[in-house]
């Protein structure tokens, strides 16, 4: 990427030219050491993937630790502004990527945020995906653009859950059957929880709006027959390891990858939590002005009890 992209200004001193190419190395670090320690479980990557609308979507704790991770490495603020079932549009305003290759016009020069997108997306959520930037302040657009394109089975694959599935191998082509009314007798479950998970199939073009399956749909099915899902929900280490059981909690963080990246140079990250803890956790976040904050104080008051009992 260097090779191919001359870094600060051409016309900048040596100083300057050194300090830009410092500047990169240190966000190509950023980005291995963060997408390597930021698994994300899938019950949180399912929230994302299931919101109706930008505002729902941007509402998920993982909205918000995508939008801070990003900003943290150094890429700039991620921001969501368009999203369908299978595709996600982010924009970044006074991108810190095109400063560094100011001398660069005509050109989209973003290849970081678009590798650390497709690095995110594929080993942290577990979804495959194309990646383009679609616009770039340094090729005359007043901001830079993103366009997230994922392929349907790995989404489908985590944003159903065992429920979702039972419910797509259960319809078929009798109208009776398929009502939610008749589904949620059969399943022994609330006829709103089935017509929501209904709303979400039609979003993802898996049935339509009359409630039969999509070819789409019956290729899902017939795939999910014969390879159902197994383990989908797997524990991670921190950030999300407990975190994610009070993501109701932390919902307003401000520093959420601030506090990750604080922390990613520490051998061992303690975090170990009984019921009085979270409790206490939810209190303290009331009084903290983000996340990172907290997340700091409470992995301390963790060691400091760690090594006195060592002591002890």
């Amino acid at each position: 990427m260097t090779d191919e992209l001359s870094i600060g200004g051409q016309g900048g001193s040596f100083a300057e030219l050194i300090s830009s190419f410092s500047k990169l190395t240190q966000i190509e670090s950023r980005i291995s050491t963060a997408i390597e320690r930021s698994k994300v479980p899938r019950v949180e990557t399912r929230k994302y993937l299931k919101g109706m609308d930008v505002k729902e979507i941007s509402n998920t704790p993982l909205a918000q630790f995508i939008t801070n991770l990003f900003n943290e490495i150094g890429l700039g603020k991620l921001t969501l502004t368009d999203a369908s079932h299978l595709q996600y549009i982010y924009q970044v305003k006074n991108c810190p990527i095109c400063k560094l290759f100011s001398d660069i016009k005509g050109k989209h020069v973003c290849n970081p945020t678009v590798d650390a997108l497709n690095r995110f997306f594929t080993n942290d959520l577990e979804l495959i995906t194309d990646i383009e930037e679609t616009k770039c302040i340094n090729a005359g657009d007043k901001l830079c653009e993103f366009k997230v394109t994922m392929q349907p089975l790995p989404v489908y694959q985590i944003a159903f859950d065992d429920t979702d599935n039972e419910i797509i191998k259960i319809l078929d082509g009798d109208d009776k059957k398929n009502k939610p009314e008749e589904l949620a007798k059969q399943l022994k479950m609330d006829v709103e929880d089935v017509k929501y998970r209904f709303k979400c199939l039609i979003q993802f073009q898996i049935i339509d709006k009359n409630q039969q399956l999509t070819p789409a749909g019956e290729t899902y099915k017939n795939f999910v027959t014969k390879y159902p899902p197994k383990d989908q929900e797997r524990f991670f280490e921190p950030p999300w390891k407990s975190m994610y059981e009070i993501t109701s909690a932390i919902a307003a963080a401000q520093s959420f990858a601030e506090a990750f990246i604080e922390l990613q140079e520490n051998e061992e990250m303690p975090w170990e939590m009984d019921d009085a803890e979270i409790i206490d956790i939810r209190e303290k976040a009331k009084e903290k002005k983000g996340f990172a904050e907290l997340l700091k104080e409470s992995v301390s008051d963790d060691s400091k009890d760690k090594k006195k009992k060592e002591k002890n």
